[in-house]
């Protein structure tokens, strides 16, 4: 049997974040795409799928109720018993790609690996009977490798990370990953199929902050500290320090929120992207064992512009805590805790005619506050 619907994708702070972040970067791009039929959207959906069935009720993916597909739309899913049921709900069997997500945009060729460079030479070597099993994995990360970076470019990603951004024992792992799309998405404007698009970044992080990952932020906050004028006299008035490793000593919380946006910045500067946080939510949560943390999301959109002052925009913009919305918790009884609850049940039936129609299993309709 597949795992249990993850826990929290009926959390209302999570359908806040949803509702009143992701949904108007959507929107808003689709109105300068009109014309289109629909967006191109990569997500880390998980087995509930809420972020695909609320555009597809918003009217921002190609949907056919008809014959059950949801067109335009990719993802990734490295649970070999919910990857099928996922591909099945979007109809279009080279919607999907099996794996974890860093293991396939990060894929390095080998000695072997190295000798195919397209997916039908791939397809061919693996004809081969004889081949050990480890070359047979190989090949099949290569094929899948080249199938991702075969299917940029999109309108919008979701890079919905369940846990940290800096994972040891690689610690930038996932903000390569991040990087490769940022350069997958600039291959494809090189050829004028893309010009802007909105990514939206989810994170954790608590104060188990892996120490090299704090020491390798530190560096970037030096970097502006010391480069960049107006940061450091925002920073100096604002913090009331003169010095980093204070700030990221005495509150290691303010200090990753106001640095983590800098690290996709210098990516976007790298691959020649403007970038503009569109928004930057986050909310607090307490884990199984009762350890508090906090899921934090960057909203961002990338145009196709070089700009000298840009990353220090964004710099400052991620050191303004007026910038960040901290999402409270919010009952079900209140206003807005009814009006996310109604919503959220309309996306939960859309999603659950699709799944039964499927014969696949449905989420449980979320209760309205009285």
């Amino acid at each position: 049997m597949p795992a249990e619907f993850e826990k929290y994708w009926s959390d209302l702070r999570k359908h806040h974040k949803r509702r009143r972040h992701w949904l108007p970067a959507a929107v808003a791009l689709a109105r300068e795409l009109a014309g289109r039929s629909g967006l191109k959207y990569f997500t880390l959906c998980a087995r509930s799928m809420v972020d695909v069935f609320m555009f597809v009720r918003e009217g921002l993916l190609d949907y056919s109720a008809g014959d059950q597909m949801v067109r335009n739309v990719s993802f990734c899913e490295m649970d070999e018993e919910l990857f099928p049921e996922i591909k099945e709900l979007i109809g279009l069997e080279d919607a999907g790609f099996p794996g974890r997500l860093e293991d396939l945009a990060l894929f390095e060729d080998d000695g072997l690996t190295g000798q195919y460079g397209t997916i039908d030479e791939v397809s061919g070597a693996l004809e081969d009977e004889g081949l050990p099993r480890q070359s047979v994995d190989m090949l099949i990360t290569k094929r899948r490798y080249l199938q991702l970076r075969g299917s940029f470019p999109y309108d919008v990603i979701n890079l919905d990370f369940c846990g940290y951004y800096y994972e040891p024992p690689d610690i930038l792992r996932i903000n390569q990953t991040v990087g490769r799309f940022l350069e997958w998405q600039r291959e494809a404007a090189a050829y004028g199929k893309i010009e802007e698009f909105v990514i939206f970044v989810t994170c954790r992080h608590d104060d188990r902050f892996p120490p090299a990952a704090t020491e390798h932020l530190k560096d970037i906050a030096r970097a502006n500290y010391s480069g960049h004028e107006p940061y450091r006299s925002y920073f100096e008035r604002t913090r009331r320090l003169g010095d980093i490793e204070r700030w990221a000593n005495g509150d290691n919380e303010d200090f990753f929120l106001s640095v983590w946006p800098k690290e996709i910045a210098r990516l976007a500067q790298r691959c020649g992207w403007g970038m503009e946080i569109l928004g930057y939510p986050y909310y607090d949560r307490v884990s199984d064992g009762g350890y508090p943390y906090k899921i934090a999301c960057l909203v961002v959109r990338f145009r196709n512009v070089q700009s000298e002052s840009n990353y220090l925009q964004v710099a400052l913009h991620a050191l303004n805590r007026d910038s960040r919305e901290l999402i409270r918790e919010i009952s079900a009884e209140s206003v807005e805790g009814r009006q996310l609850t109604t919503d959220l049940a309309a996306i939960v039936e859309l999603r659950n005619r699709h799944a039964t129609a499927r014969n696949r299993p449905i989420l449980q309709m979320p209760q309205a506050g009285g």
